[in-house]
């Protein structure tokens, strides 16, 4: 489920924590114990990244409904689509997915 809003841009050789609140998606009382993430090429970037799936890293922890993982040194001018599958201790599971663009900043 697309999450709202994208990542602000990035840069090319930036180190970034990504982070989804799942705070809509699951209850007060169940915390996130596992989080799986993904990243892609979104289908609409001018420019390919073969190595795509190596720039989200594993998570960086999950706090009560916050999953968190790291995102480094994109491609310049490629779009990516970065996905979440959280898990609750109840047993539940949520997905997020949002874009980040990967620019020089002037």
């Amino acid at each position: 489920m697309y999450a709202g809003e994208d990542f602000l841009s990035c840069t090319p050789n930036e180190i970034r924590v990504l982070s989804y609140n799942f705070d809509d998606a699951f209850a007060d009382t169940d915390v996130i114990t596992s989080a799986a993430w993904t990243s892609a090429v979104a289908a609409d970037s001018l420019t390919q990244d073969p190595t795509a799936a190596n720039r989200i890293g594993n998570p960086t922890g999950n706090t009560g409904h916050i999953a968190s993982a790291t995102f480094s040194q994109g491609v310049l001018g490629c779009h990516y689509l970065i996905k979440c599958v959280a898990t609750a201790a109840s047993g539940q599971k949520a997905e997020f997915e949002s874009y980040i663009l990967c620019t020089e900043r002037t």
